[in-house]
C-alpha cells in the first residue's frame, strides 16, 4: 500500500524545503507508521531530487521505489528467512512541488518497513545494502536515471517488549556468544554457541580439552608493578568483536621458559600466562615475548 500527498509551496531555500518536507512526512506518518516501541523494522527518511513531469510522483514510480528497498532488505536478512509482503512496506510521499532550473522536483519520502523480529532489524543494520551510495545506484538503475538522494537516514526499530533473542547483539545468560546475527559458519552459530575452531579473545581453555568452553582471564598488576594473567571464575563469553580463531597449538609456558630463559634470550619481566589454549589474536597482542623474538600472529614464537 502507498500513500501520496500533493502540496504546492512557493520556491525557497533548500533548507526550508527540506524542513517542510520532513514536516509533511511526519504529519502523515503518525497515522500510518507502526509504533516504534512495538514493531521491529526500519524507517527510512529521504529527501530526493527526481526528474518528474509534475510535482506529484506517479504511482508506478512510488511502487518502483518500494520494490527497490523491499528487495534489498530481504537480501540483507535472507539468512533468517526474511520475507516481506506488500503490506509490510508503507511509503509516504510529501510532494514539495518546487521545480529546479533543470526541471527536477524535490520530494520528501518516508518508507516504513515492518520486519518479523529484532534479529532481522539488526541483520539489515549490519549489512551494507542500505548504504546511501548503494541505494542511490539501485534507484537510478531501477526507478529514474537522474534519481538523487540529497539526504538519507535509516532508523532501525527494536521491539522493546520482545523477549531476548539470539542474534540481537546482547549477551543473555544462556548464550556463549552473540554476533548480531543468526548466521552459521562465522564463529558464533545460529544458536549463539561458539563454533569449532573459535574462542573468545581473553579466554583460557584447559590444555586437556581445547574444544570445551573455557574461562575468561584478566591481566592484573601487583604491588611490584608486575602483570600476571589471572584465570577468572567467569565462563567464556563474547560479542562479535571478540570472537577469534583459536590457536590449535597449546601455549606451553613451561617449555618456553626452558627454551628461551637464558642469558642470550632473557624473558620479558612479565610472567608468562599458564599453559593452555588461547585465541591467536590474544596471544599476539597481549603476551610478553623474549628479546629478539615475536609471536607469529598466533601463539608460537618466531625470530624478529
Amino acid at each position: 500500500m502507498s500513500f501520496t500527498v500533493a502540496s504546492t509551496i512557493m520556491p525557497g531555500t533548500k533548507c526550508s524545503i527540506f524542513l517542510l518536507s520532513l514536516a509533511l512526512m511526519t504529519s502523515i506518518a503518525r497515522s500510518i507508521s507502526p509504533d516504534p516501541q512495538a514493531i521491529p523494522g526500519i524507517t527510512i527518511s529521504m529527501y530526493t531530487k527526481i526528474r518528474s513531469p509534475t510535482a506529484v510522483l506517479e504511482p508506478k514510480t512510488i511502487d518502483a521505489i518500494s520494490n527497490v528497498f523491499g528487495n534489498e532488505i530481504v537480501k540483507a536478512c535472507e539468512a533468517d528467512k526474511c520475507e516481506l509482503k506488500p503490506s509490510n512496506v508503507l511509503v509516504t510521499v510529501g510532494s514539495v512541488g518546487t521545480e529546479n532550473i533543470d526541471g527536477d522536483f524535490m520530494f520528501g519520502i518516508e518508507i516504513n518497513v515492518i520486519l518479523r523480529s529484532n534479529v532481522q532489524s539488526m541483520m539489515v543494520k549490519h549489512s551494507t545494502r542500505l548504504s546511501k551510495s548503494n541505494m542511490q545506484h539501485l534507484l537510478r538503475e531501477n526507478v529514474n536515471e537522474d534519481f538523487e538522494l540529497l539526504a538519507f537516514m535509516p532508523t532501525y526499530r527494536m521491539d522493546s517488549d520482545r523477549s531476548a533473542e539470539c542474534g540481537d547483539g546482547i549477551l543473555h545468560p544462556d548464550e556463549v556468544c552473540d554476533d548480531d546475527n543468526v548466521v552459521d559458519n562465522d564463529g558464533c552459530s545460529s544458536s549463539c554457541l561458539l563454533e569449532d575452531g573459535y574462542m573468545c579473545f581473553g579466554a583460557w581453555r584447559d590444555p586437556l580439552s581445547p574444544a570445551t568452553r573455557g574461562k575468561m582471564t584478566l591481566w592484573e598488576v601487583d604491588w611490584e608493578n608486575v602483570a600476571r594473567l589471572v584465570i577468572l571464575d567467569a565462563d567464556e563469553t563474547c560479542l562479535a568483536s571478540d570472537i577469534d580463531l583459536r590457536d590449535d597449538r597449546m601455549f606451553d609456558s613451561d617449555l618456553l621458559y626452558m627454551t628461551y630463559a637464558n642469558e642470550t634470550f632473557p624473558m620479558a619481566p612479565t610472567p608468562l600466562p599458564p599453559p593452555g589454549y588461547f585465541s591467536r589474536r590474544f596471544c599476539n597482542e597481549t603476551f610478553p615475548v623474549p628479546a629478539l623474538f615475536k609471536f607469529d600472529g598466533g601463539c608460537a614464537l618466531m625470530d624478529v
